[in-house]
């Protein structure tokens, strides 16, 4: 994430596993009992070329008026302004990192803009990206599949969670239906705003 001025909050990026499973299908391909390991390595190599496109600083604004901050948690230290060919460097760094040069190409960018409230002007959502694999879920899956820890059958297979589970979906629907049709208005805002997203 960059602010305003296209200073990068260090700390903050956010890497797509799905992208990186794309170039270890390749290589090493799923018949290698690792395929799915190095996800965490590579994506810190992507941070120390971005440590190396930019020197972190802090907003000099604050640490004119404040002297350094102190960050809490969910806040980042402020590197120094991205232009254009700091982020193409920075996408063929991930690209290569990631093994997708060929198998995806990368030849361009995405960017959403939100406007930010000054308090959080530092602070960033984290959470993996909606385009990943959760890589690190399947690691521990099969770390226990390995020592031998396995579901023995699908709790769905059990009737009587499977109609429980039915009724509570059922319920949901009929809520969602009710709340649609009392309060119309704001559903469509709602679905408007999601879709602006999107």
């Amino acid at each position: 994430m960059v602010t305003d001025e296209g200073e990068p909050l260090l700390g903050s990026e956010e890497f797509a596993s799905c992208a990186w499973a794309a170039g270890r299908l390749r290589n090493p391909g799923p018949e290698n009992p690792g395929w799915l390991t190095g996800f965490e390595a590579a994506c810190e190599g992507c941070r120390r070329e971005l440590g190396e496109i930019t020197a972190a600083e802090y907003l000099a604004t604050t640490e004119d008026e404040l002297g350094t901050p102190e960050l809490s948690p969910r806040e980042y230290e402020v590197g120094s302004r991205l232009d254009f060919q700091d982020l193409l460097r920075f996408a063929d760094e991930v690209a290569r990192q990631f093994a997708v040069e060929e198998v995806l190409s990368p030849a361009g960018f995405r960017v959403a803009s939100l406007k930010v409230s000054k308090r959080k002007l530092r602070a960033a959502d984290g959470g993996e990206m909606l385009t990943s694999l959760f890589a690190a879920d399947l690691a521990a899956v099969a770390e226990a599949v390995g020592q031998g820890v396995r579901e023995l059958a699908g709790a769905w297979t059990d009737p009587e969670w499977n109609a429980a589970r039915s009724r509570l979906f059922l319920a949901a629907l009929q809520l969602h239906k009710a709340f649609a049709a009392a309060e119309p208005v704001r559903m469509t805002k709602s679905l408007r705003a999601a879709m602006d997203v999107v």
